[in-house]
């Protein structure tokens, strides 16, 4: 096999396995997503705070209003849509579509939020760091 067969074997053998890795983030990375939305529509603050970084600047800040959610509504929390973007520097982005929807408690509007979420690992474990708001669309 000449220069070129083994430099394409080489190169297709990088560019499946980078494939293959990134997609084993993006599973992990919606499975911290999934777990987020079901500790709160299950009004578990523990469950749902475990999948926030405990040093992301915005980790009391979202641990009391996850509190007051919990306190105040019962929603539905839908992942409507998820994708994997990129890893840098120990950090992933994934773009979520979050559609929440009141089951009781006073006025809410139900709502689709667009976001980029960027996560960083906490020990082995993918934690959501932040996220950024695209847009949120109102479905009442």
């Amino acid at each position: 096999m000449g220069k070129m067969g083994i430099s394409g074997i080489v190169v297709s053998f990088l560019l499946v396995t980078n494939i293959v890795f990134a997609q084993g983030i993006g599973e992990d990375l919606r499975k911290v997503v999934e777990l987020n939305f079901a500790g709160l529509e299950k009004n578990n603050i523990e469950q749902s705070m475990k999948t926030i970084h405990t040093q992301s600047p915005a980790y009391l800040q979202t641990k009391m209003m996850v509190e007051q959610l919990v306190d105040d509504f019962s929603l539905k929390y839908e992942l409507a849509f998820f994708k994997y973007i990129t890893t840098d520097d120990g950090y992933a982005l994934a773009r979520v579509k979050q559609k929440t929807t009141k089951i009781k408690g006073p006025a809410f509007k139900d709502n689709l939020v667009d976001a980029i979420y960027v996560f960083t690992k906490e020990g082995n474990t993918w934690k959501i760091w932040t996220q950024a708001i695209i847009a949120i669309e109102y479905l009442n």
